[in-house]
């Protein structure tokens, strides 16, 4: 049975964390519920967990424990951190254990969605938040009907450290497969950074589409690739694309040919690509124009203004990005799409003081939403405890 398989295991190691060192309050009555949570009995469970809760005493760890161990099992992943965050104000003591264990049941179950756009954020979710006990339920969907599933599912093995097999898949993806297909693996090949993939990046070059083309070009600049400027200089020459050569000269600046920034300078004369070549400016270091672009944000289309929120935050401008992305997950207006972004991009900067914002996006509509959200509130749990001192 699904729940036994995927959820069971994180609700044993919470419940059995408590189950030594003696009698405790309540043992008999926590031991008939944790009998009815065995048995799969949530009614039963739920009854008893609520007469123990009528007490007017402190409330046992095992009493969360089983508590967060239902919900769980019913797929009620909110009710399990509210539950969570219940036990941590009684007791005082944060738990990232046990919240890190509910987001991945909760991201889990995404995975076993049949909507696509769901299943693909949940997998690429577990890849990225470096789950290794998720690499049976990967491999599993490695053998669903649908090549995007299979290339997420690679993109997420091989953040988990199985890089032979699942490299060799993206590879074959990117050169051979449909224009979806090789732009999605060529994308998660460049994601990776990896200066061994230097060649496989240089080949995107050569690719027909100017969307992978544009790809290979970017990660090159971010390895320092310089042996990729003659490649290049053949694109610049070649292309009749404004932006393609745009894209191509802004990599070549910062692979230091810094006379290629005319190009771009050239084509702010132009109005329909004005806005383009700003954004690749601002990105090279002309700050002057960031006042610019901020009075027309609302005119980018959502991956632009990534492009432009995430250049902010490479030159130091974290708390104004912050800002700007508070105000736009605080309004309840845009695209699915759009909510995704803005919260990829608020896992870079989030504060604590957001975590609490987040679980509105966490009861969005869009379950693809949800399922960043997730992520993202774990991303910045994450980073804020990487960055607290030892204690």
């Amino acid at each position: 049975m699904k729940i036994s398989k995927i959820l069971m295991p994180a609700g044993l190691s919470l419940v059995l964390a408590g189950c030594s060192g003696g009698p405790s309050p309540f043992s008999e009555e926590l031991y008939q519920a944790e009998e009815h949570l065995v048995r799969l009995e949530l009614s039963e469970a739920r009854k008893v967990l609520s007469e123990v809760r009528k007490k007017d005493t402190e409330m046992p760890d095992r009493y969360y424990q089983n508590s967060i161990r239902v919900h769980l099992a019913a797929f009620e992943f909110q009710q399990a951190l509210l539950e969570l965050k219940r036990w941590q104000q009684a007791t005082g003591v944060q738990r990232p254990k046990e919240r890190t264990q509910i987001l991945i049941a909760w991201l889990k179950h995404f995975s076993e969605y049949t909507d696509l756009s769901i299943r693909f954020e949940a997998l690429k979710a577990l890849g990225e938040m470096r789950d290794q006990s998720s690499k049976d339920i990967l491999m599993q969907n490695f053998e669903y009907p649908s090549r995007t599933v299979r290339i997420v599912v690679c993109y997420a093995m091989a953040l988990l450290g199985d890089k032979e097999r699942a490299l060799t898949y993206l590879m074959e993806r990117a050169r051979y497969g449909s224009l979806k297909q090789r732009a999605l693996s060529a994308l998660f090949l460049a994601e990776l950074k990896d200066p061994a993939l230097i060649p496989v990046y240089k080949s995107f070059l050569e690719d027909p589409e100017n969307s992978i083309r544009s790809i290979g070009a970017a990660v090159l600049a971010d390895l320092k690739a310089t042996d990729a400027r003659t490649a290049l200089l053949k694109i610049l020459k070649e292309s009749l694309d404004p932006r393609m050569k745009m894209t191509v000269a802004h990599a070549l600046v910062r692979l230091g040919e810094d006379k290629h920034i005319e190009v771009i300078e050239n084509t702010l004369k132009n109005h329909l690509f004005k806005l383009d070549a700003e954004l690749l400016l601002y990105d090279l270091g002309r700050f002057s124009l960031e006042a610019s672009v901020l009075e027309r944000l609302d005119e980018l289309d959502a991956e632009s203004r990534f492009v432009f929120m995430r250049s902010m935050i490479r030159h130091g401008r974290q708390e104004k990005v912050r800002e700007l992305l508070s105000e736009k997950l605080g309004s309840l207006t845009g695209t699915a799409f759009e909510k995704k972004m803005e919260l990829e991009l608020m896992a870079l900067v989030g504060t604590a003081e957001d975590l609490d914002k987040l679980e509105v996006h966490m009861s969005s509509p869009f379950e693809e939403v949800k399922v960043v959200a997730v992520k993202t509130w774990w991303q910045i749990q994450e980073r804020l405890n990487a960055s607290s001192p030892a204690i």
